[in-house]
């Protein structure tokens, strides 16, 4: 441009130097530089283009085509009626990598590996996406941690399994760095055009829910199912309404009465979350007990659930004045430093006792937060709130850590009850788990007490506490109310634990 505007200053002074005409020649000249001046303009804007355009298709760090590349080649292939498989694959070393060796330096390792994958895929039938003058891509970076690829032909599962073998090979040695080396696993899920759908778009999305599935032991890939998909969605929907229900309150509270299998008194209850959906129906706490701590809800739920249940504890108290209400908490509520708050302030309100409220924790909720339990339990103890283990036999807790976390009580599982006279494994259980809490110095309540010769066999194990069927099944708020009104003692039959012991 600079050289073009000296250039026609020259050839005025030269001209008008040897008299030629001025103004044909300027005339010439100014046309010259105009055009000279579009043609690098124009030059520059393609440039401009270009770049603008391999930027959205092409991704900055790994200079690998894109998801809209990606999609765009599907596209082509759902145009022609040509069948493919996408396979998607999710490498969580690399989250790791950029937090462990700083995003720049995690960039080159994942990069390292996919060279090597691309070059390895050429040998299959995977579809070459771009072809560049430094190189041929077979991969796309669909986001952030996600990248694919496309298998030709018909749907062969046992050549899906050679691709997902040949992922898991590269990333199996992990990333490495000044000495430091991590491993993670590979998520792969794969769809195919046409069975999972009829536009890219769908099979896309396909595939990017068999990958988000959790995959079954030995595992290497997950092809899209539709079943879980639909699961899927209806998790969603359950989540969703989870929400609602707590703010409109559809939620209710039933109450199972926990018997003293010496005397037969009401010593107390566990209070039962139940959920009737205007569409949905009955939803089991089975159900959505896991959607509400997947979905971030469970806090609330929780602490919906303590602040009825001290409520009608209140109400409790005053006909059963050592009445015990068993509230139900999850892993994830021991890390809601708001729950003990919340739990001083209803009590007070109340003015119900800290020790009447027994906060039941279950075996892998305990295992799953080691680190933090001890300390959050101790917070629980300084209000005057007692402790128990739920479900306990089903994880696998050594009795030292069971010791150091100090329950007042152990729960038996009702799978080991239900079946109790007629299985010699569950009476070991029941056995061994009554003379654990002894040496702990907790009580032991048994679940799922449905006979009286189950009941004999845990009066004679020692055991001191049972709820069941055989007492009452799970009430209402008012209709328990009005049980513990007329029933404040059942009739305990020692004949059997008798009969039992000789």
């Amino acid at each position: 441009m600079l050289l073009t505007i000296v250039t026609q200053v020259l050839s005025l002074f030269i001209w008008n130097g040897f008299g030629i005409g001025y103004h044909g020649v300027h005339n010439t000249i100014l046309l010259i530089t105009s055009l000279a001046i579009c043609s690098v303009l124009l030059l520059k804007d393609r440039q401009q283009i270009s770049a603008f355009s391999y930027s959205m298709l092409h991704d900055a760090d790994t200079k690998l085509p894109n998801k809209q590349f990606l999609l765009a080649q599907m596209v082509k292939k759902v145009s022609q009626k040509q069948h493919f498989s996408v396979l998607l694959f999710k490498p969580h070393v690399l989250s790791n990598a950029r937090s462990t060796f700083g995003f720049e330096q995690a960039n080159i390792c994942i990069n390292e590996r996919l060279s090597i994958l691309n070059t390895q895929l050429q040998t299959m039938n995977a579809l070459k996406l771009e072809i560049q003058a430094s190189r041929s891509a077979w991969l796309a970076h669909v986001d952030d941690s996600t990248f694919g690829c496309l298998v030709i032909g018909e749907l062969e599962l046992s050549h899906i399994e050679q691709f997902a073998c040949l992922i898991h090979g590269v990333f199996e040695e992990g990333l490495t760095h000044e000495d430091i080396n991590l491993v993670d696993s590979v998520d792969i899920g794969v769809a195919y055009y046409p069975m999972h759908g009829n536009t890219a778009k769908q099979i896309l999305q396909c595939a990017i829910q068999a990958m988000t599935e959790k995959r079954l032991q030995g595992e290497r890939w997950r092809m899209f199912d539709s079943e879980s998909a639909r699961l899927s969605e209806q998790r969603l929907s359950i989540a969703a309404a989870l929400k609602i229900a707590i703010d409109e309150n559809q939620l209710s509270l039933h109450f199972q009465p926990q018997i003293c299998l010496k005397t037969g008194k009401v010593v107390g209850c566990e209070a039962l979350l139940r959920w009737h959906h205007p569409v949905f129906g009955a939803v089991s706490p089975d159900v959505f007990i896991p959607i509400a701590e997947s979905a971030g809800v469970i806090n609330q739920l929780t602490e919906w659930v303590v602040e009825n249940g001290i409520q009608w504890q209140a109400k409790f108290c005053k006909l059963i004045p050592d009445h015990v209400i068993s509230i139900n908490i999850s892993a994830k509520d021991l890390l809601n430093k708001d729950l003990p708050v919340l739990l001083i302030t209803i009590l007070n309100e109340q003015k119900v006792r800290a020790e009447s409220v027994m906060l039941e924790l279950t075996e892998s909720a305990t295992l799953e937060e080691s680190k933090k339990i001890k300390a959050t339990l101790d917070d629980y103890r300084l209000i005057g709130l007692k402790l128990a283990i739920d479900d306990f036999g089903t994880g696998y807790s050594s009795l030292a850590y069971l010791s150091q976390l100090g329950f007042d009580e152990v729960k038996i599982d009702k799978q080991f009850v239900l079946n109790l006279p007629f299985s010699v494994n569950d009476q070991s259980i029941c056995r061994a788990t009554c003379d654990i809490a002894a040496t702990l110095g907790a009580q032991v309540v048994a679940e799922g007490i449905e006979d009286e010769q189950s009941l004999a066999m845990l009066q004679s194990y020692g055991c001191q506490f049972g709820q069941g069927y055989y007492f009452s099944k799970p009430l209402c708020a008012d209709d328990y109310l009005a049980w513990i009104s007329d029933v404040q003692e059942v009739e305990i039959s020692l004949d059997a634990t008798a009969n039992l012991i000789d």
